[in-house]
């Protein structure tokens, strides 16, 4: 099994399942298309080619390789699968058009949520979709020891691009509850976000330091735009938060209403007084913290961990000849 996988995806979907597709019987190699130059394409693409045909089923997570390169693929190994956890039809060129050429060469496609296995069955009529959450190892995010008490640590993780689903709902709760001395609100990224927006804390985001800072939220955000982008977006956030023991408030959009259990594993909320009756509310019960975090790490146990969607993407990515 040959995995190719853009470098924001290549963790989550494809090096992550390296040692437990292994453990299930399966070879995994895993070629991460980063090309820094032009010719960086010519040797990712031969060594793409002499990998395929050693492979019995190569994934092409969020494909976009040239379409000259893909038929190359298609002739020396036919059976393509396309893996997915964004709607990339709604990102900027040339990421559509990559997805489609790389569509027509597919046996089937992996998809990252259920809305998002949806929507590809809508669009591409008669396609074998299946469904294969995205899923995090609970072995490396694990709940700390404790949490120090203090005042309640609102935290959010993410990219600088993410930055902007701090829409007004989520901002003016969060404003309001800072400004009242409730909450401190942590922003890890590398960029930080505008104090005009939220007044909050900065931590720099590292590989290295990404699950201690997780440890420190006591309540994890995951706000989102309501447009079709952000509904093809599969959760990891949710995950991470929830893996940590942190228990979730997220918009009530996407892959985040088949992750939360609203009012058990986290709350969902839409409107500024939902979300600010959300927060408060675990902002200031600890007690209620505490449960909810520890039903949010069981639920990433029993339905989103590595161990388990494992056999599930070896079962969907069974050659078919």
């Amino acid at each position: 099994m040959c995995r190719d996988a853009s470098h924001a995806s290549s963790r989550v979907r494809a090096w992550q399942y390296v040692e437990p597709l292994w453990e299930l019987g399966h070879d995994v190699d895993v070629l991460t298309w980063q090309p820094e130059r032009s010719h960086d394409v010519a040797r990712l693409a031969a060594t793409l080619i002499a990998r395929a045909r050693r492979a019995d089923v190569v994934v092409l997570v969020k494909p976009r390789i040239h379409p000259a390169v893909l038929a190359v693929l298609a002739q020396v190994q036919p059976e393509i699968w396309v893996d997915l956890d964004d709607a990339v039809w709604t990102w900027p060129a040339p990421f559509p058009n990559r997805f489609m050429q790389a569509a027509r060469h597919a046996r089937g496609f992996v998809a990252g949520s259920r809305w998002l296995a949806t929507r590809l069955a809508e669009r591409l009529p008669g396609a074998t979709v299946a469904l294969v959450p995205t899923a995090i190892d609970t072995a490396h995010y694990a709940p700390p020891a404790r949490r120090s008490p203090q005042q309640p640590i609102v935290g959010w993780i993410g990219g600088p691009a993410s930055l902007t689903d701090f829409i007004p709902p989520v901002a003016d709760a969060l404003r309001s509850l800072v400004s009242e001395g409730r909450i401190a609100v942590r922003v890890v990224c590398s960029s930080a976000l505008d104090a005009s927006v939220v007044p909050s804390e900065f931590e720099l985001w590292t590989p290295e330091t990404e699950v201690a800072s997780l440890q420190q939220f006591d309540i994890g955000i995951m706000p989102l735009r309501d447009d079709e982008r952000s509904w093809g977006r599969c959760g990891l956030k949710a995950l991470q938060y929830m893996a940590v023991g942190a228990p979730i408030v997220a918009s009530a959009i996407g892959a985040a209403c088949e992750i939360v259990e609203n009012d058990v594993s986290g709350i969902l909320a839409s409107t500024t007084s939902e979300w600010r009756d959300a927060l408060a509310s675990l902002a200031d019960d600890e007690d209620r913290r505490a449960v909810l975090g520890a039903a949010a790490h069981r639920r990433v146990e029993d339905a989103f961990s590595v161990s388990v969607v494992a056999p599930q993407l070896a079962a969907a990515l069974t050659p078919t000849r």
